[in-house]
């Protein structure tokens, strides 16, 4: 930009820059990972030829084309950007969410049935000795 700017205006380089009629199309859509929902961005008409960019070959700087091709790679890094990070905000937000999950069954659900589990146990072993003893009971009562 700084050169098409030695060799023309800043309004005649405005100019060309309106001059433009069709703008990029972006499409949003879905993909899944690791069952996070995460966008999916397409850009469509970033990259145009000469004939698409709305201005003439006529005394046209060089440097402007080359300008309008640096901003045409730019736009196709910051839509992969975007979606990247977008991505990953959401899969380490997910990644939270199962971290305090994980962390709530191992230290509060599992000790606790594993409380459980003991004094079951517990009661199951306190009511088998007393049938043993009843058994016992019954036994030389009836000899």
């Amino acid at each position: 930009m700084k050169l098409a700017r030695i060799e023309r205006s800043s309004q005649e380089i405005e100019s060309l820059a309106l001059a433009v009629s069709k703008h990029p199309e972006l499409i949003m859509k879905t993909k899944n990972i690791m069952g996070v929902s995460v966008p999916r961005i397409e850009g469509f008409g970033i990259h145009r030829n000469l004939n698409e960019k709305g201005f003439g070959y006529v005394d046209l700087p060089a440097a402007l084309l080359e300008a309008a091709d640096a901003y045409e790679e730019l736009v196709d890094y910051v839509v992969l950007a975007a979606e990247v990070e977008t991505s990953m905000k959401k899969i380490l937000l997910e990644i939270d969410h199962t971290k305090r999950r994980v962390n709530a069954l191992e230290y509060r659900l599992i000790p606790q049935m594993q409380s459980v589990q003991s004094f079951i146990q517990l009661r199951l072993e306190e009511i088998e000795r007393e049938t043993v003893f009843r058994t016992k009971l019954i036994k030389k009562r009836l000899a």
